[in-house]
């Protein structure tokens, strides 16, 4: 009866071992398992690409997009956002000067001309003078306006008792421009000044 025993618990003990060589998987049937999980996993990839796009995984499988799709054609409008004008330094719009001295304002035009333009500088009197009758401006073509030029005004210093007397300024495109922005009429700009007199009458 002991032997019997002890012949079952050497049977049981094999078998337990099998059993256990049979849980653990060897080596190289793990690798193959492996591989073959790697290969199926091409193989899911393989079959969405084509799917996607086309039996050979390429991007043509929407034949509504192929290369004989007419290319699209759209028409851009720059919308131009100058103004044509002349520009003149506000702090020299109106003021006093005695006779004898002399102040001075900047002109500058609103706009790139595309072509010469040329201002008009003309006093109404003759009670002050001015350093030019014409300022001209000529095209910078770098998408800037051409730089601001500075015109003297002088009180003439005439030796009359005549109390204090205006001078206006006006300046103004002339004609003949051949930018026609600037050829239609632009709003003039002028400087009001007073020629303070500092003669007295006397013996």
């Amino acid at each position: 009866g002991g032997r019997g025993a002890a012949v079952r618990r050497g049977a049981g003990s094999d078998g337990d071992g099998g059993g256990g060589q049979g849980g653990r998987r060897r080596p190289d049937v793990q690798r193959d398992g492996e591989r073959g999980g790697r290969m199926r996993g091409r193989e899911v990839l393989g079959a969405r690409a084509r799917a996607v796009g086309g039996a050979d995984g390429g991007l043509r499988g929407d034949a509504t997009y192929g290369p004989t799709t007419p290319a699209q054609t759209r028409a851009v409008v720059a919308v131009d956002v100058d103004t044509a004008g002349i520009v003149m330094d506000s702090s020299a719009t109106a003021g006093s000067v005695a006779e004898g001295d002399e102040t001075t304002f900047t002109l500058a035009l609103a706009s790139d001309p595309v072509s010469a333009v040329t201002l008009t500088v003309v006093p109404d009197s003759a009670q002050c003078t001015v350093s030019a009758e014409t300022v001209t401006f000529v095209p910078t073509g770098a998408g800037a306006v051409p730089a601001l030029q500075t015109v003297t005004v002088t009180a003439v210093a005439d030796k009359v008792d005549d109390d204090d007397q205006t001078c206006n300024v006006t300046v103004s495109v002339a004609g003949g421009c051949a930018d026609a922005k600037y050829s239609v009429p632009v709003r003039a700009r002028w400087v009001a000044l007073t020629a303070a007199d500092v003669d007295t009458a006397g013996i």
